[in-house]
């Protein structure tokens, strides 16, 4: 068996803390991407490079099932990305332009190392 890294990433809490429910409702299962995206972001910039095949070998899903959630995350914001042909290259969406777009605040973070 592989040893895998173990990361974390710092999460905006009104993503999950927000009594109108408002990113379940637009992001409904994409959230596991988004999450999955916010781990492998760079931290800094929230830049990252990805296969789709990868993304869904990786989670255990079907690269169908990717990309549905590319497309709901990227109709409401919460990504930017630019599929290559090869590659998906993209930026998990920043907090203060998303927030103001959704009445409130939120958080771009991830993980280092792939720009």
């Amino acid at each position: 068996m592989a040893t895998r890294k173990r990361w974390w990433a710092a999460v905006w809490s009104g993503l999950v803390v927000d009594p109108e429910a408002k990113h379940w409702q637009r992001m409904k299962h994409a959230v596991w991407l988004y999450l999955y995206l916010v781990l492998h972001a760079n931290r800094q910039t929230g830049f990252l490079v990805r296969k789709v095949r990868t993304i869904a070998a990786d989670m255990g899903v079907k690269r169908g099932t990717v990309h549905r959630w590319l497309k709901v995350l990227r109709m409401h914001g919460y990504i930017v990305t630019v599929n290559t042909g090869r590659y998906l290259a993209g930026k998990v969406a920043a907090g203060v332009a998303m927030l103001r777009r959704c009445g409130a605040t939120s958080h771009r973070c991830g993980r280092g190392g792939q720009t």
